[in-house]
């Protein structure tokens, strides 16, 4: 499970959207192997990095989690790109969720 969780980061790291993908999908559906939340950080913190807020968004709703780490990711990206709505949005769920003072500290960044 760590080879694909390396193969996914290092795709991350090197902007590689298509081949992250591909390797996504086939881990279940070629090797069987359900996504944990360190596969899916890092889909969400590929998308947000690259710009892609809105499908960052959309992965992190159609698992229907709740898990502040993925919805910090995206705070952080919307920050960085100035997307205010999408950025209210994931502060208000983290804020919702978890006692944590990260979605404050990002938006007054």
């Amino acid at each position: 499970m760590r080879l694909h969780s390396s193969i996914l980061s290092c795709c991350n790291h090197g902007g590689l959207v298509e081949e992250r993908a591909r390797h996504f999908v086939n881990m279940y559906k070629v090797h069987g192997i359900r996504p944990t939340m360190v596969h899916r950080s890092c889909i969400v913190s590929m998308l947000a990095r690259g710009g892609y807020l809105d499908e960052a968004h959309e992965y992190i709703n159609s698992w229907r989690l709740n898990d502040p780490i993925l919805w910090c990711t995206l705070l952080s990206a919307c920050v960085h790109f100035g997307n205010l709505k999408l950025g209210i949005h994931a502060a208000d769920t983290v804020k919702d969720n978890v006692n944590d003072s990260t979605a404050h500290v990002l938006l007054n960044d």
